[in-house]
């Protein structure tokens, strides 16, 4: 009677797991060109920066910065014909620490955003690469598509430059909300 007992709360047990599984209706929503196009506000833009060097076969951490955006009016159009547009203005704040014993600086600064190009996306290896003729454009480059749906397009980027001895690492985080 025991193992009965047992038999039928095991059995309960598994078919109520079974049954918890995912009760997600919403359609899927494929990352393709046509997809992707439209006009996305930015919503949230996080950067760091680390800056090492090499002496004596050591690596000594150089400085640190991290930067957050806020108070965003920048909006980035994605056409159907493979160009894109961005434009408008956030507030950056840095904070910048320099491994000398130094307090850490923080930096605010109104950056306007005036950029355009072409852009490709290569959705097999989810990412996107904008391309730009403007030298000021600090967007462009190639960004793994960390999230895609009817209404978030969140990229990521993580660069490394060496220079002999020097290393600059740096990490950025954009998320858009489609307007």
């Amino acid at each position: 009677m025991k193992l009965l007992k047992s038999f039928i709360l095991l059995f309960s047990l598994a078919s109520i797991v079974i049954s918890c599984g995912d009760d997600n209706d919403t359609p899927s929503f494929d990352l393709s060109s046509d997809n992707i196009t439209g006009t996305y506000a930015i919503t949230k833009l996080i950067a760091s920066k680390e800056e090492t060097t090499t002496t004596s076969g050591e690596t000594v951490k150089v400085s640190d910065t991290s930067v957050k955006g806020d108070t965003f009016q920048i909006d980035l159009v994605l056409s159907t014909n493979g160009t894109y547009t961005i434009s408008g203005e956030y507030r950056r704040v840095s904070v910048i620490t320099v491994n000398n014993g130094s307090a850490p600086k923080e930096e605010a600064k109104i950056i306007t955003i005036d950029g355009s190009g072409n852009y490709v996306l290569n959705s097999s290896d989810k990412e996107i690469t904008l391309n730009s003729s403007d030298s000021d454009d600090s967007f462009v480059g190639t960004y793994k598509i960390v999230s895609f749906n009817e209404k978030l397009l969140a990229i990521s980027k993580e660069t490394e430059i060496v220079d002999k001895e020097d290393t600059v690492t740096e990490k950025i985080e954009i998320t858009f909300e489609r307007k």
